[in-house]
């Protein structure tokens, strides 16, 4: 006690001759050591941090400067100097910042508050990757592996289990459109997203089919009464990415607007390009066909929010527009023809939402939206003598497909008493297909369904969530769906979740109804296919200290078991189809670790996933490790960011039929991404320059089979070595 008197003492008598001193701590009074100050001192910008005993020297500050204290797990204050602030107290705020989530909640919770295990990454965590899509910001993350094909783009899978059981939402809106199961990640921008929310296991009782392994849901930014803002932004990196975005946002008094909308530009690229290589038209020999296939992006976001005495009304609406051009080598007797494949996306989506309170105990929460989706692939005979194209008259390389879903879900929410709230909900989904290879004549699927939960807490630190869903599908027989979550809280900042929950995969109307026959595919659909079902059981733990410094400990773990597996299995000699085959098991953990302090963040996670396919080879599970390192340091404006991870080898079984079992492999391979940013006039502008895929992984020896087609030796994982740099700037009013 007397050495931290006489250090304190000490402490102010040197900084009374060097500047003046202030003491920052908590609102009981206890000193807060390496918070950080940023002041004015003769107009320039300075940093100080508190030492032992909470002292903080601020060396010839201004008059009446601001002084902005911040220190994790507290919250940020702003104050004017004055010689009279000797004592700054800040109040205690969740390791996260005091983040919400909304996923899967009543109402938004912090994040420490959901009884669902729930991952979240923030805009600031978006920028600091510089991600462009939400592809970007999932390959440096655990439990997610990236998949890359030239046409029907980026998927991915999740507790090792593939992307057509990941649901994935924007605003609670499911994106619609999946080829070959997956949702294209490089198609979702991430310019208008305020923050992902990932919740890994089922989630079918809130969002149904598809939240098998687990659920995405992207929260776009909401326009703000109080204030106009403007954003334009320019992406350019050395394999020939060409982007810009902009938008606008507006209200007065209880309503409010925004406008978005940007271009994203693709070049192409293949191996052994110079590494700023930018080919302007199409050649017309060999290097016309390329490894990466150029692409091009339009869209465009609205949104209108009117506030209500009680709650809130939201509009919004979204075009989305893609052409991937996939150019064929020449041919003919010199080299004078080609065959060029064109993909044209198309998405629309609207919706209105309506947000509320019926009484003091009861709320409601009520969602519509259609969404549209069209692939047309055309195929066309470019004369490359003279650089014209005509359609192919074969029918057979000509394909549309189409998507019409329309979805109507909401929710009453009530209070019963102080230990019990519960949620009774319903939904209404339609989806109707088309397309050159859906023969079924009545291809709509419609889905209807009932969901309630309780969230009920006989104790102050526990929580127990049951729920149950049921529903009527047109197509098949819809499994009812339950699930239990249970939240404990600890003393000192320690949360235990345990979960089970059964989870569903509904068969798509292209397993039901496909039909692809030609010299080289014979591929039929089954109507008779039945939907997959899951058990999951999940449980974490979580640690954190925030009081000197902040550090954060999580372990989880999981455990998937998935029936009636849907998968593409030869039925004849010459003919494939969907079939419901065995049975398939996924079980992982993970652990990560994260501090940080003066402006240092650190972090790490390892994770062992294992699958099982249950086949006649007697060979259990095969296991896949992960890890990742992050590292970032930000100072007066200044920030780095460095990600990298490990990606092992992948083993897969697969049964094509009784007795025939096939090995799959993709190599193991690392990624390193690098960002430095600078910020100017007063945050107004952001420039950031940086550089992905450092370690130059281009292809992996790979050995993959779906069935009716199989293909070894190398794998494209990405297109090598870049760098990229990007100009932001921003206008607040």
């Amino acid at each position: 006690m007397k050495s931290t008197l006489a250090f304190c003492l000490l402490f102010w008598l040197s900084s009374s001759a060097i500047g003046q001193s202030v003491q920052i701590t908590t609102e009981n009074g206890r000193p807060l050591s390496d918070a950080q100050l940023l002041y004015l001192s003769k107009g320039e910008q300075k940093l100080s941090f508190s030492e032992n005993g909470g002292f903080a020297a601020l060396s010839g500050i201004d008059k009446k400067s601001e002084v902005r204290v911040s220190l994790l797990g507290f919250q940020t204050r702003t104050l004017l100097w004055s010689d009279t602030l000797t004592v700054i107290p800040l109040t205690k705020a969740d390791y996260d910042l005091g983040e919400v989530v909304i996923t899967g909640q009543y109402r938004p919770v912090k994040v420490s508050e959901s009884v669902h295990s729930i991952r979240t990454i923030d805009a600031e965590a978006i920028e600091a990757r510089a991600a462009v899509t939400l592809e970007d910001v999932l390959r440096n993350e655990l439990n997610f592996r990236v998949s890359r094909d030239n046409i029907l783009g980026a998927g991915m899978a999740m507790q090792g289990i593939n992307g057509e059981n990941v649901k994935i939402m924007i605003d609670g809106v499911p994106v619609v459109g999946r080829l070959n199961g997956n949702i294209d990640l490089s198609q979702i921008n991430l310019n208008q997203v305020e923050r992902i929310e990932i919740v890994e296991g089922p989630l079918a009782v809130n969002y149904g089919s598809n939240a098998l392994a687990g659920t995405i849901n992207l929260i776009t930014k909401s326009p703000k009464s109080e204030e106009t803002t403007a954003e334009a932004s320019l992406f350019t990196e050395s394999i020939g990415h060409f982007n810009a975005n902009g938008s606008v946002s507006t209200g007065i008094k209880k309503q409010s607007i925004s406008v978005s909308g940007g271009r994203n530009f693709f070049n192409g690229w293949s191996p052994g390009d110079d590494f700023f290589y930018h080919q302007v038209e199409p050649v017309a020999d060999e290097r016309r066909a390329q490894q990466w296939n150029p692409r091009e992006q339009v869209f465009a976001d609205a949104k209108y929010r009117l506030a209500l005495k009680n709650g809130y009304f939201e509009a919004a609406g979204s075009y989305f527009d893609e052409e991937i051009i996939n150019r064929g080598a020449p041919m003919g007797a010199y080299g004078e023809r080609a065959f060029d494949d064109h993909y044209l996306t198309k998405r629309y989506s609207g919706s209105l939402k309506f947000q509320g309170s019926l009484s003091q105990r009861w709320n409601t929460h009520h969602l519509v939206a259609y969404n549209i989706f069209d692939r047309v692939k055309s195929t066309y005979i470019t004369n490359l003598t003279g650089v014209y194209s005509e359609l192919s008259p074969n029918a057979a390389l000509q394909d549309t497909t189409s998507f019409r879903t329309f979805l109507a879900r909401g929710s009453f929410i009530g209070q019963l008493s102080e230990k019990i709230n519960i949620q009774i909900g319903y939904e209404a989904e339609i989806e109707e297909g088309a397309g050159e290879r859906i023969v079924d004549a009545n291809g709509i699927i419609e889905n209807y369904a009932l969901f309630a939960t309780a969230e009920f807490r006989p104790m102050d630190r526990l929580t127990i969530k049951p729920g149950l869903r049921v529903a009527h599908n047109s197509r098949y027989a819809a499994p009812p769906v339950p699930s239990i979550n249970f939240l404990y809280q600890l003393p000192g900042d320690i949360e235990t979740r345990l979960s089970y929950a059964q989870g569903f995969r509904a068969p798509g109307l292209k397993e039901l109804s496909f039909y692809f026959v030609d010299i080289n595919h014979n591929i039929v659909g089954n109507p008779e296919l039945d939907a997959e079902r899951s058990h999951n059981i999940s449980a974490s733990l979580n640690v954190t200290q925030t009081e000197s410094r902040a550090i954060g400990i999580k372990a989880s773990g999981f455990y998937n078991r998935i029936f009636n597996l849907i998968t593409l299995a030869q039925a004849e000699e010459q003919e494939f189809t969907y079939v419901n085959i065995g049975e398939r098991e996924t079980v992982g953990g993970r652990m990560e670790a994260n501090t940080q302090w003066r402006g240092i963040d650190l972090g790490a996670g390892l994770s062992y996933t294992g699958i099982s396919n249950k086949l006649s080879t007697g060979r259990e599970f095969t296991f896949t490790p992960e890890a990742t390192l992050r590292a970032g340091y930000e100072w007066n404006e200044f920030s780095f960011n460095a990600f990298y991870k490990f990606n092992g080898r992948q083993i897969f079984l697969r049964e094509l039929s009784e007795g025939k079992v096939t090995e799959e492999s993709i190599d193991a391979f690392q990624n390193l991404d690098l960002t430095l940013a600078k910020s100017f006039a007063k945050r107004r502008i952001r420039w950031e320059i940086g550089g992905r895929n450092l370690l130059n992984v281009q292809n992996l020896n790979a050995t993959v089979s779906g069935g009716a087609h199989s293909t070894g030796g190398s794998m494209a994982i990405g297109t090598g070595r870049t760098i990229f740099t990007r100009l932001t700037i921003s206008i607040v009013k």
